[in-house]
């Protein structure tokens, strides 16, 4: 994929009217917080890519996008339901960097389009709510090995709540 880059920059100012309203934690907000779902280095790529994706591909589901972007990165478009803590803990062993490089890609896509677009596709909208439940499954929490755990914890479920929402 395409490397894009402009002068845009993540803003409530620079958001959908309904993304500035609902959007209200400033953790959200933050370009340089592996803590935000369009901070890390996953999401904030992410977000520059379908930025610039979106602009061709205005009427096509971002479902499309998180497929494109995950083969481009030779990430499998796999397991979007995988919330079992055994078969987890074997998958993190073998794949770890694909199960967390996908997770933070979906929870990504679903705040980027929030964010430009004010609404969230469906099938978007339910892998990020598995990506984000397997992040606060225990399995996930002792694999990362977070430093600030309470901090993640508190931030994922604040994810959760917002993309719970309506946003058709």
């Amino acid at each position: 994929m395409e490397y894009y880059d402009d002068d845009w920059e993540l803003s409530p100012a620079n958001a959908h009217p309904l993304a500035r309203k609902r959007l209200i934690q400033p953790f959200l907000w933050q370009m340089a917080d592996d803590a935000s779902p369009l901070g890390n280095d996953t999401g904030a790529d992410t977000l520059v890519y379908f930025r610039y994706w979106r602009q061709g591909n205005r009427f096509l589901s971002p479902n499309r996008f998180i497929s494109r972007l995950l083969s481009d990165w030779q990430i499998a478009d796999a397991d979007w339901e995988m919330l079992d803590s055994q078969k987890l803990k074997r998958r993190l062993k073998k794949q770890w960097t694909h199960i967390i490089i996908r997770d933070e890609v979906a929870i990504a896509v679903a705040f980027a389009q929030i964010v430009l677009e004010g609404k969230l596709d469906a099938e978007v909208k339910k892998k990020a709510l598995l990506a984000i439940q397997r992040q606060l499954l225990d399995t996930m929490i002792d694999f990362r090995n977070w430093s600030y755990k309470d901090e993640m914890v508190e931030r994922f479920t604040a994810m959760q709540d917002i993309l719970s929402q309506d946003w058709s």
